[in-house]
């Protein structure tokens, strides 16, 4: 079901993001035709790894920010599951690979083009995705932390699909692939 999802997701979104604008797909492209040493891939690589980063300050902040000012609670979950593997250093790489195809693929280049096509509107293709993101992105998002009351983790994704879908419009498919993996795989590394 979920190879369905991708699939699709891919052959429509990289269809409408082609007729929209072909930018979006540079880095994507180079990566595909072995080309990792050009401008277009260093630079999505390099901004990816760097607005990863600033997501994971952000969440941060935001994560401070609930827990004090509306008393929500967290709590550690999942490591228990990367103890029992034979080979536990893959799975922060294999869940950021997996989280990050799964979250940008379907909400940032299908939802974001398809909606952009239809309205010619950015910053509602953004928020429509974000809110899509925030209500089904919890099925295949990990964290190994969980958010008490639920909304406050619904806002959690939200803001993240607005943060990767604003990186999708400015820079290309290829930096928010590559900020979500480095958001997931840092969270999944740290013990």
């Amino acid at each position: 079901l979920w190879g369905t999802l991708l699939f699709t997701s891919w052959s429509v979104g990289e269809s409408l993001a082609r007729e929209t604008g072909a930018q979006k797909l540079a880095g994507v492209d180079a990566l595909f035709h072995f080309r990792a040493s050009t401008l277009t891939f260093a630079s999505s690589a390099l901004y990816g790894y760097a607005y990863g980063f600033i997501a994971l300050g952000g969440t941060a902040l935001l994560l401070r920010f609930r827990l004090y000012y509306f008393n929500g609670t967290t709590s550690i979950s999942g490591y228990v599951s990367t103890i029992a593997v034979y080979l536990p250093f893959l799975v922060p790489f294999l869940t950021a690979l997996t989280t990050a195809l799964m979250a940008e693929i379907p909400y940032r280049l299908f939802f974001n083009a398809f909606i952009y096509q239809k309205t010619h509107l950015r910053t509602l293709a953004v928020v429509v995705s974000a809110a899509l993101f925030a209500v089904t992105g919890s099925v295949f998002t990990y964290y190994p932390f969980v958010l008490n009351p639920l909304y406050l983790e619904l806002l959690l994704l939200f803001v993240l699909g607005l943060f990767f879908g604003a990186l999708f419009w400015k820079y290309d498919l290829l930096t928010v692939l590559v900020a979500n993996f480095v958001f997931f795989g840092v969270l999944q590394a740290i013990p």
